[in-house]
């Protein structure tokens, strides 16, 4: 690379508001901002303390080694945000170390969900379809309406997993667009509306609508409910990393979806396109049969919960913050 390439780079980096990123000094090491990291590193600490204390008490086996596995991947993004921080490629420096926590709430979200479906709390299925009468809603009567337009319910059953796409650019593209404190609010309301959601599936663990309703469970509707009906057991259970979408009220895909689009809504050209794949993925939770539109209430509220808290943890920068 040319030294005038390189010295481009560095402009970009640099080109982030001050308020972007205000480096720690720790010997030669410039490292991290001390409000949302030391706030995400006591939330993973005290998760991970009480994953591993509540996996001995319930007969969870594998919770330490689920979360072993993404050490070295972990340990390599942290070397590159190091690195980041140190050649001055700010922007690059924000996103990867949003990233690491991103990462980190993943391996730790999944056990969590897994530990709460262990609790002795009934399933909840017939309140929920109560809930749902009283409000003269149906999910298998749209579940079926949607079996006789297939183009349509191809299109709702792709939107179903588009969260996927919409999360990363809600953790990468205001960063690019140079709104960083969007994306920090975006980590820190996901791990907090994660701890809601986990704590009332812990409290009112329930199956889905199909259970109740009388359609058809898909493949993987089937999986979920078996292996919940396994975590209700007594005896010793082996964690499934694969099965931390047990969760039925309040809807995550819901929590997640919304949340995304909030953190992109400052982005003029991408703000309209990111609240219609989040429409699009509600719905969807719906018309795959997934959840009860209880469920999906229950979603709008934790995200109504978890982002006041970010936004309260985490001032605009022209106020004072907990970044500075």
């Amino acid at each position: 690379m040319s030294s005038q390439s390189a010295a481009t780079l560095k402009e970009v980096g640099k080109s982030v508001r001050a308020d972007s990123v205000e480096p720690l000094e720790l010997g030669w090491i410039r490292l991290f901002t001390p409000g949302l990291q030391w706030m995400m590193a006591a939330i993973a600490l005290m998760v991970f303390a009480g994953e591993a204390w509540a996996a001995h008490l319930v007969a969870l086996g594998g919770v330490a080694s689920n979360v072993a596995k993404s050490l070295p991947g972990l340990g390599l993004l942290i070397a590159v945000s190091i690195y980041c921080r140190w050649r001055g490629f700010n922007r690059f420096f924000e996103f990867t170390r949003l990233l690491v926590w991103s990462v980190i709430g993943i391996r730790l979200v999944g056990p969590l969900v897994l530990l709460a479906g262990r609790t002795h709390s009934v399933l909840v299925d017939p309140a929920l379809l109560r809930l749902d009468s009283g409000l003269h809603f149906s999910t298998a009567v749209i579940v079926r309406a949607i079996a006789h337009l297939p183009i349509l319910q191809l299109i709702l059953a792709v939107s179903y997993n588009l969260w996927i796409p919409l999360a990363a650019a809600a953790l990468l593209v205001p960063v690019i667009c140079g709104r960083p404190t969007d994306s920090r609010r975006y980590v820190l309301s996901l791990a907090i509306g994660s701890l809601i959601t986990t704590a009332l599936f812990a409290l009112w663990p329930a199956v889905g609508p199909w259970r109740m309703e009388g359609f058809a469970a898909s493949q993987q509707q089937a999986a979920v409910e078996s292996y919940l009906s396994l975590l209700k057991s007594p005896g010793s259970v082996e964690i499934n990393p694969d099965a931390g979408g047990i969760i039925a009220f309040p809807s995550f895909h819901v929590v997640l979806a919304l949340l995304s689009a909030i953190a992109l809504w400052g982005i003029r050209w991408l703000r309209w396109i990111a609240l219609g794949v989040a429409a699009m993925i509600c719905v969807s939770t719906i018309t795959t049969g997934w959840h009860y539109l209880t469920d999906v209430l229950g979603g709008f509220a934790v995200t109504a919960v978890a982002i006041a808290l970010a936004r309260w943890m985490i001032k605009s920068p022209e106020a004072p913050s907990l970044d500075t």
